[in-house]
């Protein structure tokens, strides 16, 4: 009891935090991406200007479309971002609901100890910073829909539909076209399906897609 109050405590601080800290407009890095931001806004950016690097590395094509979107819709008000960025967080939260829920070596009690720290990473102070920093929603974008990636790889792990398994690519492909980090789960998702003894054929397409 105590453990979980003191963790919605700290969760409730931060929320706080954040709502009394919020501004609106460009902050660091969103100067930087102005310049597309305005082309878009004014309907003079192509396809190529969505897909460009942004810093060598990164294609945030998905997340250039959030950008605009809050600059066109929501006059800079940022209010698009956060609430894209708390969804991510969410998603990766229910994410990791749904597997606790179908692992039975867990019980009723190691399930909430599990998930309020969860809440705890997700919503603490630490990350109001990025929450504010809303050129950032790149990285919630990346681990949302990579949590939810795994979460129906693992929920297929008995029947290997394919349905699921499409589902679970898509997901790293859109967690793909907002930061290079997201590259990463592809060998990681490869391994996982060989380790879960999917189809060489599901292995295989699943792969070569």
């Amino acid at each position: 009891g105590m453990y979980m109050f003191a963790v919605l405590l700290l969760i409730a601080a931060a929320l706080y935090t954040l709502s009394v800290s919020i501004w609106r407009g460009p902050w660091r890095d969103m100067w930087e991406a102005m310049p597309f931001i305005a082309k878009a806004i004014a309907g003079q950016a192509t396809w190529l200007d969505y897909w460009d690097q942004y810093g060598y590395s990164h294609r945030p094509l998905v997340s250039r479309f959030f950008w605009m979107a809050d600059a066109r819709w929501f006059a800079g008000s940022n209010a698009l971002l956060l609430a894209v960025s708390v969804a991510m967080q969410s998603m990766v939260y229910f994410a990791v609901r749904a597997v606790l829920r179908r692992d039975a070596t867990f019980t009723a009690d190691e399930r909430c100890i599990v998930l309020v720290g969860v809440l705890f990473c997700l919503y603490n102070i630490t990350q109001v910073f990025n929450f504010l920093h809303t050129f950032d929603v790149q990285w919630f974008l990346v681990t949302g829909f990579v949590g939810l990636s795994l979460e129906r790889m693992l929920a297929n792990s008995e029947q290997k539909k394919n349905s699921r398994l499409v589902i679970a690519w898509l997901c790293v492909l859109i967690a793909s076209l907002n930061n290079f980090s997201a590259l990463v789960i592809w060998p990681v998702e490869i391994l996982l399906l060989l380790a879960l003894r999917f189809p060489v054929l599901q292995v295989a397409g699943f792969s070569a897609a």
